[in-house]
């Protein structure tokens, strides 16, 4: 079975000929968009074999743009504007798909992560400290 057979055969409820092998990491903060990040997750998955690619999130939704920068307190909700959801860091987030989806088609399976409305709400109630990067 090739990466995106055993992948789908396990998402089909299929037995397949081994369990797919997958895991992420946080790259460093100059590999979250643009070309070091696609190679970066490209290398990833070569140098491990790995079976599906999960992305690195790590170019959140854009902060919103109140005096404080930060959503305060309830009223603060109301002043936040609707988004087209491809601004700022969450375009560079669509790029970065499109550029690995491109490359990975037909070799292998992608997913990423897509916060929810809370944690996006919690990270607005907290000063920008920039991008999340976990090192190791």
């Amino acid at each position: 079975m090739n990466k995106i057979e055993r992948v789908t055969a396990v998402m089909e409820g299929r037995k397949p000929d081994r369990p797919p092998v997958s895991f992420w990491h946080h790259f460093s903060a100059e590999a979250t968009a643009g070309p070091q990040a696609v190679e970066a997750h490209l290398r990833h998955v070569e140098t491990y074999d790995l079976d599906f690619l999960k992305l690195m999130n790590d170019n959140r939704y854009p902060r919103p743009t109140l005096p404080s920068g930060v959503v305060a307190e309830v009223h603060d909700l109301e002043k936040l504007s609707v988004l087209n959801g491809d601004e700022d860091a969450f375009g560079r987030q669509l790029d970065l798909i499109g550029e690995l989806a491109r490359h990975a088609a037909g070799e292998f399976l992608m997913t990423t992560t897509i916060f929810n409305s809370w944690s996006t709400l919690r990270q607005m109630t907290i000063p920008d400290r920039g991008p999340t990067v976990r090192r190791a």
